[in-house]
């Protein structure tokens, strides 16, 4: 586990990839090369490999720009879930680009967002960036 107010390069900084995620990663300390094993399989053909590796990025505590580059890179994905997760990964960071990344997913309404943490997130940011007055 990460000791609360670890920085880069300091003992026990090692970021972690995600506290729970899909294929049983469960949290694995997200090393240079995990990191980089992840966002090559970002990339891949297959939009399921895609969507578990962009989960995990998504959910990541690790703040580097690449990392942050990854849930950009699939707010286009045909499936929703997927584009949920990258509007996620770029509202938790407040990267500038998560305008563009929620006007793509659409509003996330209905029962199944009431009480959500991704949807809860989503929200706060537009809270907090409310879309400019013409």
């Amino acid at each position: 586990m990460i000791p609360r107010g670890a920085r880069d390069g300091e003992p026990g900084a090692e970021k972690r990839c995600a506290p729970s995620t899909p294929a049983g990663l469960g949290g694995a300390a997200c090393t240079p090369d995990t990191r980089a094993v992840l966002l090559t399989l970002v990339g891949e053909e297959s939009a399921d490999v895609r969507a578990v590796a962009g989960v995990v990025l998504a959910t990541s505590e690790d703040r580097t720009p690449e990392v942050a580059d990854a849930p950009a890179a699939l707010v286009d994905e045909e499936d929703r879930i997927t584009r949920r997760e990258a509007g996620y990964g770029l509202a938790v960071r407040d990267d500038p680009r998560t305008a563009v990344a929620l006007e793509r997913l659409g509003p996330l309404t209905g029962p199944e967002y009431r009480h959500a943490h991704r949807a809860d997130a989503v929200r706060s940011w537009w809270r907090r960036n409310p879309p400019a007055s013409t």
